[in-house]
């Protein structure tokens, strides 16, 4: 086999403080050739260069004020590299702010990885800015 079809041929940024995401999404992509990169702070999201075919993964409850900040710069200045908000229910109310903002979609942390991987699948084949999914005020 040759090296080229072994590298990673898209990506997700996982941000979160704690690691529950992004080794979830390691285990849904261990086969494929997707990586996921990790991030602890907004500083360390800041620093991510642009690049194409990434899908950014954000918990929302690590640090809303951060997430919603860096959301807003990121999508004025990438508008089609996707994001996806991961809230707990007592965030639920920042799901349209978010969504304005500029995420292609938020969720609850309750759903299944399989179910955030697919989304995420979906957002890297497409490269679409937003998806019709259904947020944590539907539930």
């Amino acid at each position: 086999m040759s090296e080229r079809t072994e590298k990673p041929i898209a990506g997700l940024v996982v941000f979160e403080r704690e690691p529950v995401w992004g080794p979830e999404l390691k285990r849904q992509y261990s086969n494929q050739p997707i990586l996921v990169r990790e991030c602890r702070s907004v500083q360390d999201l800041v620093a991510i260069p642009e690049v194409a075919e990434t899908v950014f993964v954000l918990t929302l409850d690590a640090a809303p004020q951060d997430c919603l900040s860096w959301l807003v710069g990121w999508c004025q200045r990438r508008p089609r590299s996707p994001v996806v908000v991961i809230s707990s229910a007592k965030l639920a109310d920042l799901e349209w702010p978010i969504r304005e903002a500029g995420a292609a979609a938020f969720v609850s942390d309750e759903l299944a990885g399989h179910h955030v991987a697919s989304l995420c699948r979906r957002l890297l084949r497409t490269g679409a800015s937003a998806v019709p999914v259904a947020g944590l005020s539907g539930q």
